[in-house]
């Protein structure tokens, strides 16, 4: 018998390292998806140098999706794993009643342009700024001199109580709008960049795609492993394949652990006289987010239909209004968000001027960590350097683009006060030149 077993664990460990070094599994450069005319997005990837690199991830774990996705969201980075957030935490009161909270975490070094730079991270489902991803992201932010306000999803943290009858859920914009205009305040010449992690991305795409006016007080914005499609994903989060119903299970056991911890003001007699079609025994008893949803979330919101309320919160019909720089960021073995769903993302990214979608073969859910060693990855993920190395090269190309645009003034003005003084603009033919271009794709 102990011989079969270890023949057959043998065999395993044969077929698991031979599966590592499949071509299939081998590192490969980002897929990247972008307008081929755009001269912004082409400047951005020359800046970027992360972008032109291949992804290398630990061999013996990194390439599998699920570890990445586990060894993020439990461990964190090396750097930040007995790291404690050392923000500060902030409430502001929306007109509703419902009190948003958020956590501020200042700069340790000053940021290398000089400038004022400020990230607004809006976490995954029922995450905050004590989740582990964010404390790693928040403190890597810190050393590279950005300054981070990350929300806390209503009813998430323990400490917060809530003053109204209702919950976060997947678009919902009316928190990140009231962060952005405590920042906005507070901060007035800062640089904005909307920041969002699965859900979050999500949410801070429908904050953009809602109005221009929103738009115009971000620098640029930045989606990492969110699905887009909140409809398309139904069918797909239901499914075995890649143990998604297994992930689906424990993200809606969260959700219940945080309404059960909110009962007394969800679930109050008030709430239940205007709205009595809700169903509490399905409400505890659901073993998905689409069993919460239509006996409790379509109801309190007034939704006729789940797949109203899907259609709603989803940010692809809002993505096609964002006219400021995005980056989207996927991985192919996402085990939460399949390939499938990245087609929305992938003709917004080649028919706007200033969108990138990048697309990773390994790195898991919010994993990306990289290393070229066989267990120990480096103490930043890739995703942080990501992040990081695309903020900077926006910024500069926006120095850029506003340099240029000055002295364009400059010139018209010149030529103006030439033809005042009596000095007309000669004008000469000059033969056209053709112009070649180089693209990165």
């Amino acid at each position: 018998m102990w011989t079969e077993l270890f023949l057959s664990a043998g065999v395993f460990i044969l077929w698991w390292l031979y599966s590592l070094h499949r071509e299939e599994n081998r590192p490969t450069l980002p897929q990247l998806y972008f307008c081929k005319g755009s001269r912004f997005v082409k400047d951005v990837i020359q800046q970027a140098v992360i972008l032109r690199m291949p992804y290398i991830s630990p061999l013996l774990w990194g390439r599998n999706g699920h570890y990445q996705s586990f060894a993020y969201g439990i461990l964190g980075n090396r750097r930040s794993r007995r790291w404690l957030p050392k923000g500060t935490r902030k409430e502001v009161l929306c007109s509703d009643g419902a009190t948003v909270s958020f956590d501020v975490f200042e700069p340790l070094e000053k940021h290398w342009s000089g400038g004022d730079i400020t990230f607004l991270i809006c976490p995954g489902i029922a995450n905050s700024a004590e989740s582990v991803y964010i404390r790693s992201f928040v403190l890597y932010s810190q050393q590279c001199g950005f300054r981070c306000y990350v929300l806390n999803h209503l009813g998430v943290v323990p400490s917060v109580k809530l003053t109204a009858a209702r919950l976060f859920t997947y678009g919902g914009t009316a928190e990140f709008a009231s962060l952005t205009d405590y920042v906005m305040e507070k901060h007035p010449l800062t640089k904005a960049v909307a920041l969002g992690f699965s859900m979050g991305g999500n949410v801070i795409t429908c904050y953009l795609g809602k109005s221009e006016a929103h738009q115009k007080r971000f620098l640029c914005g930045i989606s990492v492993c969110q699905g887009y499609d909140i409809l398309r994903s139904r069918p797909l989060l239901l499914e075995w394949t890649q143990m998604r119903r297994g992930y689906m299970f424990n993200i809606t056991r969260n959700m219940k652990r945080i309404m059960a911890r909110n009962r007394d003001l969800l679930f109050s007699k008030e709430i239940m006289e205007k709205h009595p079609k809700i169903n509490l025994e399905c409400v505890f008893r659901a073993t998905t987010m689409l069993d919460i949803d239509e006996h409790y979330t379509k109801l309190v919101l007034g939704y006729e239909t789940v797949e109203e309320f899907y259609r709603e919160e989803s940010c692809v019909h809002k993505m096609q209004n964002i006219n400021i720089p995005m980056l989207f960021v996927n991985a192919l073995d996402d085990p939460i968000v399949p390939e499938t769903l990245l087609d929305c993302v992938k003709e917004y990214a080649q028919h706007s001027e200033k969108a990138l979608l990048v697309v990773t073969r390994h790195g898991g859910h919010l994993g990306f960590f990289e290393g070229d060693s066989y267990v120990m990855p480096e103490p930043v993920s890739w995703l942080c350097r990501l992040v990081a190395q695309y903020t900077d090269a926006v910024l500069t190309n926006e120095a850029v683009d506003e340099e240029w645009t000055r002295q364009t003034i400059n010139s018209e003005q010149c030529t103006v006060d030439d033809e005042k003084m009596g000095f007309p603009n000669e004008k000469k033919d000059v033969p056209d030149v053709e112009l070649s271009t180089h693209v990165i794709s």
